[in-house]
């Protein structure tokens, strides 16, 4: 029975463990391309603004953006390092798009190549999106913060109030048990 609930056991793990593995590497990828991609995008707006070239602001962001979040930086780089190989920018912008999945990093290409067709100014086009970026990135903090609370009132009626009762009701117990102790000891006549 214990070798074969040990085989059973690592046929389970053997099948359904890669998948998770990959799955959890997968999510704490995303979460690290995420989490400073608002920030970064406000960075590729003020080098926008402030004269650079496309290429040369996602090169600046790039580079200041790898000690903060290298996981960002890298896929930055790898957009100029496609670019400075000859692909077109419509195509490494949508290669960075297909290597990630994220739907912000999704809407950022489809702002550059849209800007970049239609020759609209890609300054006022990231300013837009920066500032739904940001939304985005406040509304996902607020859904967080309201499903915090019914964790929190589990957590009370678990832990919290039971300790509650007995610091409350325990002396009243204490007492009366106090009191009726005697009354009960004496033998009746």
């Amino acid at each position: 029975l214990g070798v074969s609930f040990t085989i059973l056991f690592g046929a389970a793990l053997g099948y359904y463990g890669p998948g998770f593995l990959l799955s959890r590497k997968r999510s704490q990828r995303l979460n690290a391309l995420l989490r400073p991609f608002p920030d970064a995008l406000d960075l590729l707006v003020s080098a926008v603004e402030a004269g650079l070239g496309l290429d040369a602001a996602l090169q600046r962001v790039a580079v200041e953006m790898n000690t903060a979040a290298p996981e960002l930086s890298g896929e930055l780089q790898l957009v100029n390092d496609e670019i400075a190989a000859g692909v077109h920018r419509i195509e490494a912008l949508r290669r960075l798009d297909e290597r990630n999945g994220l739907e912000e990093v999704r809407s950022l290409c489809n702002v550059l190549i849209q800007a970049e067709r239609y020759g609209t100014s890609i300054a006022k086009a990231l300013r837009a999106h920066s500032h739904l970026v940001r939304r985005h990135r406040m509304l996902r903090a607020e859904e967080r913060a309201a499903k915090l609370t019914p964790k929190l009132t589990i957590i009370m009626i678990l832990f919290i109030l039971p300790a509650l009762f007995t610091v409350l009701i325990g002396p009243t117990i204490v007492n009366i048990t106090q009191s009726l102790m005697p009354a009960m000891e004496t033998p009746p006549r």
